[in-house]
């Protein structure tokens, strides 16, 4: 059992790294040659056998993520739509926990408003989309970051057609701050008002 688990985590750490090399690649819209050869190259510390990278592949293209396509004789690998929401999602996971070292004094507010025929799974969706990145909530469907709100996350929200459900506003100043500025850990980091650490 034990043993199952670790495979199937080390699985998922390559699942992760090819969807992002391919995303990365090539902006996410094109395919590229992604074979073992390119795999070990591009990340030489994360050795692994060409046996478990390619069971991986054949898993990824199982779930979707990822479709083979041919030009010229040779085979490339390809993110689906699918596969750049995980892609996304992965790059999101990520810079929740990069914390930027200054701070421009002004906030990132997002709303939703989700219809009742959309269900709960896509309320779940947004949530969990603010809360990688970081964001606290302030009320119901109100969420607040002190920073700028990565270009991934705005694609990662387009792509999985949440965009238009979602607003974000930049504001200057809010009342009684200071719980806030403690929470992200702004004070005595960064002082809002003058701009000086």
């Amino acid at each position: 059992m034990k043993n199952d688990t670790s495979s199937n985590s080390r699985s998922t750490q390559i699942s992760k790294i090819i969807l992002k090399g391919l995303y990365h690649a090539l902006g996410g819209d094109k395919h590229i040659a992604f074979g073992y050869d390119y795999f070990d190259k591009y990340v030489p510390e994360r050795r692994v056998s060409a046996q478990v990278y390619w069971a991986t592949v054949r898993r990824m293209k199982k779930q979707g993520w990822v479709e083979e396509a041919e030009k010229l004789g040779k085979k490339f690998l390809k993110l689906t739509k699918k596969g750049k929401v995980h892609a996304l999602m992965s790059l999101m996971q990520e810079s929740g926990k990069t914390v930027p070292r200054s701070w421009d004094g002004k906030w990132r507010i997002a709303m939703f408003d989700i219809p009742e025929r959309e269900g709960d799974h896509e309320r779940y969706k947004i949530r969990n989309c603010l809360k990688q990145c970081g964001f606290h909530c302030l009320q119901k469907s109100v969420y607040i970051h002190p920073h700028e709100i990565p270009a991934h996350v705005v694609t990662y929200l387009r792509e999985s057609e949440l965009h238009q459900f979602i607003r974000f506003l930049r504001v200057d100043k809010i009342d009684d701050s200071r719980e806030l500025e403690r929470r992200f850990g702004l004070m005595g980091r960064i002082s809002r008002r003058t701009g000086k650490q």
